[in-house]
């Protein structure tokens, strides 16, 4: 009997060493993507062989780099059971292959704001929670009665406190306590791990090298270590961490670091950001098995459609074989997706603090929008690697995207204003009604790259097409704090409320 194209599972699990292929493969929590399009490709680099001799037949090649390529679509949807304690969609775990960092976030009620926007990224300090005790999720623009914030410190929000932007010096009271409302997934731009560990004085500073014993694995230290905190570190070589290992420091940027300190009892290390992701795609029986890969997404809405999210992921080819489709497999996804209609779509310029309240922002009439992360995927080949690819790498990235909106007046939205003079302007786009079943993407920095006439049924229409950037953060320039004038990280935020 032929196999049908129809019986395609997926299967993705991140990885702890990236490249090094993962347990759980066979898992049926791991395979329960909803998919409305699913492909995987090999690549195989042939190396041709010049041999010199007497017939000018060609001789066979040789394997080179052995490599496979996945292709993914699915719906924008929410959990099955759509509450904060089910956790984000499955889907999620690819948009962190993709370089999206997953986290969960808070809502406060909050009155109004002076000095808006908070920017998306900033630390608050709290006037009960204490300093830096959360982080700005989304941009909170003048007029909000809301902040979403992830929970950075030991201590929530709690209501009548004043909340007070690092960055933008935006200030706002909380009327209610900080409650788990959903997550959210925003751009990273490098790999980090975390684990576990333990020293009894001093820190280990930011910058810092540092050398398992044991493992002999290095790693730079990402953020400030204390005792009590996790050890967030960019992976330089080796596998991952033993547990229980002592840690040595061999270069150190800033003086008087820690002598020594070692991983906790079990070193629990993980992807914080930017996970490799070990996949299989199988088609009736039939599987390609990749490690150490990553990718990109892009997401295309159509009203009266539900949104769509299509990846493209390339790792190292581990093995083609045969293996039976997982049974018992339970899709992660409720009864039916949100559809892209009643959307109250938010639009303005986004440069000035003339424009920095939500009663700026136009409904623009859209039917159509396309959003592309634009990572750059490039392979990390070394020969020690049995495929001689260790892991596909994110090493850039160039969001683009385009809309159609209807034409008006230059006094009613001025986008060929926007595009003559190269303003950044902010797109809010609400994407279903439900708790457990809504989102919202955001873009602070959309910036034109184009522009033609439509036709609409007789409606004069646009075709603009755009660059997703970080924008510009009018309120933070010469604050001197984390968050750079230029926005970064930032280019597109999407937000899923469970409540």
């Amino acid at each position: 009997m032929p196999l049908l194209s129809k019986r395609r599972q997926v299967v993705a699990v991140e990885e702890t060493v990236g490249g090094t292929l993962a347990s759980g493969l066979t898992t049926a929590a791991n395979a329960g993507f909803v998919l409305t399009d699913a492909s995987a490709t090999l690549d195989i680099e042939a190396v041709e062989r010049n041999i010199l001799r007497e017939s000018l037949t060609p001789v066979k090649s040789s394997p080179g780099q052995q490599a496979a390529g996945l292709t993914l679509t699915t719906e924008i949807a929410g959990t099955g059971g759509g509450a904060y304690s089910d956790g984000a969609p499955l889907w999620g775990r690819m948009l962190k292959g993709c370089g999206m960092r997953q986290a969960g976030f808070q809502s406060v009620a909050i009155g109004a704001i002076s000095g808006g926007p908070f920017q998306h990224g900033e630390l608050l300090n709290c006037a009960t929670a204490g300093p830096g005790a959360a982080r700005v999720v989304m941009d909170t623009h003048n007029g909000a009665t809301t902040i979403l914030v992830e929970r950075v410190g030991a201590t929530s929000i709690v209501s009548g406190e004043l909340l007070t932007g690092q960055s933008s010096g935006a200030t706002a009271t909380s009327s209610g306590a900080a409650a788990n409302a959903g997550f959210f997934w925003s751009p990273v731009s490098n790999v980090v791990k975390t684990m576990t560990g333990a020293i009894t004085s001093g820190t280990v500073y930011k910058g810092s090298l540092i050398e398992g014993a044991t493992s002999g694995s290095r790693a730079v230290v990402a953020e400030d270590f204390t005792t009590g905190g996790p050890l967030r570190f960019y992976p330089v070589r080796g596998g991952a961490f033993t547990g229980g290992e002592t840690l040595t420091i061999i270069y150190e940027p800033t003086a008087g670091s820690a002598a020594g300190f070692a991983v906790g009892a079990t070193s629990n290390e993980s992807f914080f950001e930017f996970p490799s992701l070990s996949m299989r795609f199988i088609e009736d029986g039939q599987a390609i098995t990749v490690a150490g890969a990553r990718g990109s997404v892009s997401f295309n809405f159509e009203v009266n459609r539900p949104v769509t999210a299509s990846f493209t992921f390339r790792g190292s080819l581990n093995s083609t074989d045969d293996q039976a489709l997982i049974s018992g497999v339970s899709a992660d996804a409720p009864a039916s997706p949100p559809i892209w209609q009643g959307s109250a779509i938010g639009y303005s310029g986004n440069e000035t603090s003339g424009l920095a309240d939500l009663a700026d922002e136009l409904e623009p009439c859209l039917t159509a929008l396309s959003l592309d992360l634009g990572v750059t995927l490039s392979d990390r080949r070394c020969a020690a690697a049995s495929t001689g690819l260790e892991e596909v790498l994110g090493t850039a990235r160039a969001g683009t995207g385009s809309m159609d909106p209807e034409v008006t007046l230059e006094a009613d939205i001025p986008w060929l204003s926007y595009l003559k003079n190269g303003t950044t302007t902010r797109l809010r786009v609400p994407v279903g009604s439900s708790d457990g079943n809504r989102f919202t993407f955001f873009m602070p920095g959309i910036q034109f790259t184009g522009q033609s006439y439509g036709d609409r049924d007789g409606i004069a229409t646009y075709d603009l097409p755009f660059n997703l950037t970080g924008g510009y953060h009018h309120n933070v320039a010469g604050s001197g704090t984390q968050l750079d004038v230029y926005g970064g990280d930032n280019e597109l935020v999407l937000i899923y409320f469970t409540s």
